[in-house]
């Protein structure tokens, strides 16, 4: 009986990388590691059919697995600011992977990928926000002794009471940029489904048969009545991110808020706490 499948060990990848901003795909010999959105996967290169460049976008590498005939392989996708380096990645994976007789039944390559534990922090690791809060106090209280040795009576006011406007600014802002963002990856590879009524709550069911629980924004409008059921759309790579789908007139209002609200109630709030020690140093 003629083996389907046979490793291509002339060519086994190096220790090659590729980032991101929020990825990491690194190829190993005989499998390769993907670390995306917060999720380790080891992908070995049986359960892989190729990897390709985006013809749109060639800076953009996609991990295509192997699926049956007539199924849609999986695909994970790193946007990648180097189309040298995509090249050569896809060049020394492609070279490494098993020969296949063409016509040869493939099965699903996701079912062959493992997900690995997250890593943990080592006991000596640091504490970023920590470290930035007690950063940040550091630097307010130290501005605010330099304005008044300075003797800038105006000054030290506005610093004291426009922290509060600053930090509760700052906070809102954070939110709005991780709202964004969830709305841009959403946008790329996200899967619209319905939500229904389940318990207190809502919920749906991914692609893969998984009931998971989520929570339907205030503007959304329902889809259906009897039960009420809402369009959500989730990420398929990290399902418990999912946004509502909201109609055009609740943008429009965010928007507004965010140009006219937001960004004023920041710029007052540089003005009143950076700007003070600036102006009265260098201006």
């Amino acid at each position: 009986m003629t083996r389907q499948t046979k490793a291509n060990n002339s060519t086994q990848p190096t220790s090659l990388v590729l980032r991101d901003r929020s990825s990491r795909l690194c190829a190993e010999p005989g499998a390769l590691l993907l670390d995306q959105d917060g999720t380790r996967r080891r992908i070995p290169l049986a359960a892989v059919e190729r990897i390709r460049a985006d013809d749109a976008r060639p800076s953009a590498v996609e991990v295509v697995l192997t699926a049956p005939d007539g199924v849609p392989g999986t695909v994970f996708r790193l946007n990648c600011r180097n189309s040298a380096a995509v090249t050569a990645f896809a060049d020394a994976v492609n070279g490494a992977l098993p020969r296949r007789e063409d016509g040869a039944p493939r099965r699903d390559g996701a079912e062959l990928v493992e997900v690995l534990p997250p890593k943990r922090r080592q006991p000596w690791s640091p504490n970023w926000w920590l470290i930035g809060a007690v950063t940040g106090l550091v630097c307010y209280v130290a501005g605010f002794v330099t304005l008044v040795v300075r003797g800038d009576v105006v000054g030290a006011i506005l610093w004291v009471i426009g922290i509060s406007p600053l930090i509760k600014a700052l906070v809102l802002l954070s939110v709005v940029v991780k709202a964004l963002y969830t709305r841009w990856i959403l946008r790329r590879r996200g899967i619209t489904v319905l939500a229904v009524p389940y318990g207190n709550g809502y919920a749906f069911t991914d692609a893969k048969g998984t009931e998971r629980r989520v929570e339907i924004d205030g503007a959304a409008r329902p889809v259906s009545t009897g039960p009420e059921r809402y369009e959500i759309n989730y990420d398929p790579l990290r399902p418990a991110r999912t946004a509502a789908v909201l109609p055009v007139g609740s943008w429009i209002l965010r928007t507004l808020g965010v140009v006219f609200v937001l960004l004023p109630a920041v710029a007052l709030g540089l003005y009143l706490v950076p700007f003070q020690l600036v102006e009265s140093l260098f201006l």
